[in-house]
């Protein structure tokens, strides 16, 4: 345990790390049960509840994962997978519906692609979701193992595929009282940002956050990496009917309503990053 406890050993072999872990705590409710002479009733009632809570936790954790990624109308929890730039934006579609808020994260297993592939638990953040339909979408810069084979299958075509979903785990921060948001990303990370930016428009929206001035400063490692998130920082924006704020240079184009058509661009626009606009209660991404 203490081997496999290690930094090199943990992140190399996670899934075998856990399934060591696990098997470590099932060992050690079983060895203290045995250890603990029968005379010692207080002991033995220690060790009685201490399993118990375990055995609880772990029940209580399989029986969420079962009930939320299956039902009668929906099989099962599907997973759409597809390629933009070699990374992967994963569409989640799921039996029931979830509450998902900005800076969570979610654990997914798939019953393919590889041979231990039902085994193993991956933590993606979630990028953004659907109110209506409640499901959400990943985003995806591959590495090595598991994501890299997912990436193997998507370049054949749009992959789908079945999956278990566990969560959504951890917190966020709540912005809602800030009058100014700024948000800083480099590369990938921008992934991290997009529920918040489509939290702080809906709620400005429906007068739910005093947020009104909004800067979100974007470093991009190269040129691809704009067409990771174009469709839905397009689709933000043509949700945010505040007034003449642009986030390129050369979209001083106004609408029909009289506004500032706003858009971020692909890699195959050839744009240049955009400025701030004037703040007071124009926001900008």
């Amino acid at each position: 345990m203490s081997v496999a406890s290690l930094s090199t050993f943990r992140h190399r072999l996670y899934e075998i790390f856990r399934l060591i872990h696990f098997v470590c705590s099932t060992s050690i409710c079983v060895l203290l049960w045995l250890h603990v002479p029968k005379a010692n009733k207080i002991g033995r009632v220690q060790v009685i509840v201490a399993t118990s809570v375990w055995a609880a936790t772990y029940t209580h954790r399989n029986v969420l994962l079962i009930y939320r990624n299956f039902s009668v109308s929906k099989l099962c929890t599907s997973i759409l997978i597809e390629t933009v730039q070699n990374n992967l934006l994963v569409q989640v579609s799921l039996p029931r519906p979830w509450k998902v808020k900005p800076g969570q994260y979610v654990y997914l297993t798939m019953i393919r692609p590889g041979l231990f592939s039902i085994l193993q638990r991956h933590p993606f953040m979630v990028a953004s979701w659907d109110s209506k339909d409640h499901d959400f979408q990943l985003r995806i810069q591959p590495r090595t193992g598991f994501t890299n084979r997912l990436l193997a299958r998507a370049i054949i075509g749009g992959t789908q595929l079945s999956a278990f979903v566990e969560g959504p785990h951890g917190h966020g921060f709540d912005l809602q009282d800030f009058g100014t948001v700024v948000l800083f990303a480099s590369g990938i990370g921008i992934f991290g940002h997009l529920a918040y930016i489509q939290e702080l428009v809906h709620d400005y929206r429906h007068s739910k956050t005093k947020t009104r001035d909004f800067l979100l400063i974007w470093h991009v490692d190269n040129k691809y990496q704009l067409d990771l998130v174009w469709e839905v920082v397009n689709n933000i924006l043509r949700r945010d009917d505040l007034p003449g704020a642009a986030t390129r240079e050369n979209t001083h184009a106004l609408s029909g309503n009289g506004k500032i058509d706003r858009y971020l661009g692909s890699s195959s626009t050839g744009e240049s990053p955009g400025v701030r606009p004037a703040p007071h209660g124009e926001n900008a991404s």
